[in-house]
């Protein structure tokens, strides 16, 4: 069983001919996922609170606005609404717990963006120091090693296991052992946007002096080529004739 945004694999040329070879020598199917719809979205989110549909039809067609039926995007949304305290559990007339909400309130709060330039927002007021985590973890990739980026930033695994479990819990990123991962491409590319331009040469720079420190120094499985990425994306910062 594979999964795989067709988006993510077109500048992927060993994964493209990989399924491409799958595909010819394997009896498969593939399954193509659209967005869903408004009624998918309203069950989605009437099941997700406990609700009816008739209740959650307003906040629905509110928030499909704002994800155009991508399933992440809405539990990101969802997630949000309830950070600022605009989706919130309340007593009802009954004295029973009861999700509630304002929709005036919700589109007064956000009354163009989608959830991205919305999550954008969201990641700028962050801690200082979770901002400069983020910052080397996107330039690290999408996908990164936690010890690597542990050594890039010279801070401690316990105040780094910290953070990104802040992270985790805010949805922005994943853990799997010793891997840290963006939990998606475009939550990656919103952090790496909110870069300074101006000082995006120097983490780069600063990421592949450190690769080449490791690569040279610990018996660590650092591919050359990433080294190189970097440097080529800091090459006005290297003045010793090594490092060129």
């Amino acid at each position: 069983l594979v999964t795989y945004r067709s988006n993510e694999i077109q500048d992927n040329l060993f994964l493209t001919k990989k399924i491409k070879d799958w595909k010819e020598i394997l009896s498969s199917t593939s399954i193509h996922l659209e967005s869903l719809k408004i009624g998918e979205i309203n069950e989605f989110i009437s099941d997700s609170l406990s609700m009816s549909c008739d209740e959650t039809k307003k906040l629905s067609e509110i928030i499909y606005r704002k994800t155009q039926g991508n399933i992440f995007f809405t539990k990101q949304f969802l997630m949000l609404l309830n950070e600022k305290k605009l989706l919130s559990v309340e007593l009802d007339n009954c004295e029973r717990y009861k999700w509630k909400w304002n929709a005036e309130s919700i589109i007064n709060e956000y009354p163009t963006e989608n959830v991205i330039q919305i999550i954008s927002k969201q990641l700028e007021t962050l801690d200082k120091d979770y901002i400069t985590v983020l910052t080397y973890a996107a330039c690290l990739g999408n996908v990164f090693d936690l010890e690597i980026l542990d050594q890039v930033i010279e801070t401690n695994k316990t105040q780094l296991r910290f953070i990104m479990y802040h992270l985790g819990q805010k949805g922005i990123i994943e853990i799997n052992g010793n891997r840290g991962a963006f939990v998606h491409d475009r939550i990656h590319q919103a952090v790496y946007n909110m870069i300074d331009p101006m000082e995006i040469k120097k983490y780069h720079f600063i990421i592949g002096k450190k690769l080449h420190y490791i690569f040279l120094n610990e018996e660590r499985n650092i591919n050359i080529f990433d080294i190189v990425f970097h440097w080529n994306l800091a090459k006005n910062l290297l003045t010793q004739e090594k490092e060129k």
